[in-house]
């Protein structure tokens, strides 16, 4: 990877979260990973303690398409300048294992596992 200078006037974000990342400047690798559980809840406040290890999803191995690990790419860049020049950068969010990149980055592997709950109360009436 050949180093290059990343000169960057602005950048607005509103926010970054949950494994977000926001790089300026040369990286030779990220892996940005992130566990999450998304609760709806209708009612008073939740009792039970979750734990990731409770749930299948996050024990899981990741199951990655075969094409992507074994496909041999060859690749040549060609920099006709070595400075990355970058005027200005509105950005609303980065979230859940997402990565604005302003430079280089050699190899990058995210992932991301939400697990959803939907705890709604009982409707009948007594």
């Amino acid at each position: 990877m050949h180093d290059r200078i990343s000169n960057v006037g602005q950048i607005y974000t509103i926010g970054i979260s949950n494994a977000g990342i926001l790089n300026i400047g040369d990286s030779h690798q990220a892996t940005p990973k992130a566990r999450t559980m998304a609760i709806q809840k209708e009612g008073p406040t939740i009792k039970k303690d979750l734990q990731f290890e409770d749930y299948s999803i996050f024990r899981q191995k990741a199951n990655w398409p075969k094409t992507l690990q074994s496909a041999k790419v060859r690749k040549k860049t060609i920099h006709h300048d070595v400075n990355i020049n970058v005027r200005q950068v509105s950005l609303m969010a980065l979230s859940t294992s997402s990565i604005f990149q302003v430079g280089n980055l050699n190899k990058i592997s995210s992932e991301a596992r939400v697990k959803h709950f939907r705890m709604l109360q009982d409707n009948e009436q007594n």
